[in-house]
């Protein structure tokens, strides 16, 4: 899940990945998503000066509005935790 899709329930513990780095890398506007010939490479998801930070839907706060308050990893979910331990 990508933060800002709509219809997604925000209140759920679920991973939602944050995509970081310029703007224009975000944007696809970056050299690395094209082939020597100016094609696009719909297979390279993000190029390398983009890191994709994997939170929390719940534990971070995120909204439909693109905001988060708190940058709490899926790792460190305590709901997520847990559920694994509880299995």
């Amino acid at each position: 899940m990508i933060i800002g899709d709509d219809d997604f329930d925000y209140s759920q513990h679920v991973p939602i990945e944050l995509p970081v780095g310029p703007w224009d890398c975000i944007d696809r506007a970056c050299e690395q998503y094209e082939a020597p010939d100016g094609s696009d490479l719909p297979d390279v998801t993000y190029c390398s000066h983009v890191t994709v930070l994997v939170l929390c839907s719940a534990c971070c706060g995120a909204s439909a509005n693109h905001a988060i308050k708190n940058e709490i990893a899926w790792d460190d979910c305590e709901e997520r935790r847990h559920h694994q331990t509880s299995a």
